[in-house]
């Protein structure tokens, strides 16, 4: 246990029920300028956290978290920055626990790869019922979220991780090869 191993929990348990970007800032800031003596305990110490996580949403928080992370500490530490090899291991699993989480027709591949969810007229370019361009659509309020967004047109709509990293390896995204 480092020094600030408890701050680090109870930012780590913030961020879980309810992530700000304050909060995700704090948790990175505090491993990157500790990285030294907890670069073996955070990755466990959040692994442990998403298993534990009841929600989908809860997981979610965790791997934004973890994503923001791994950005910074590549990016402040460069070289130096142990984070990346320590979760290489770990993100297979994290993934999975993360998509369990998900409700059935949420799933990567759910309705096959490639697939095409259809609008509320079953046509492409109508917004994805449940998105917020749906929300729009139906007369949404500019400014309040629920304008814009995913409609099943959208080439970004269905990038998923095995899009972003051809050769399997999460960190190839952040120039790691």
């Amino acid at each position: 246990m480092w020094e600030r191993e408890a701050e680090f929990k109870q930012l780590l348990s913030k961020c879980t029920t309810k992530a700000s970007k304050g909060v995700i800032d704090s948790l990175t800031q505090l491993a990157i300028e500790d990285h030294a003596l907890c670069y073996k305990a955070v990755p466990l110490l959040m692994e442990k956290q998403l298993r534990r996580s009841a929600s989908g949403q809860q997981r979610a928080n965790v791997m934004y978290a973890v994503s923001k992370l791994l950005r910074e500490s590549k990016r402040e530490l460069k070289a130096r920055s142990k984070y990346a090899e320590r979760f290489t291991p770990l993100l297979p699993a994290m993934f999975s626990s993360l998509a369990e989480a998900l409700p059935p027709t949420a799933t990567p591949g759910s309705g096959g790869r490639g697939s095409t969810p259809r609008g509320a007229a079953g046509t492409p370019g109508r917004p994805v019922s449940g998105t917020p361009a749906a929300g729009a659509a139906a007369g949404g309020t500019p400014g309040t979220g629920v304008s814009g967004g995913v409609t099943d047109d959208d080439p970004m709509r269905e990038l998923q991780l095995d899009d972003l990293c051809d050769d399997g390896n999460i960190f190839s995204i952040f120039g790691d090869g």
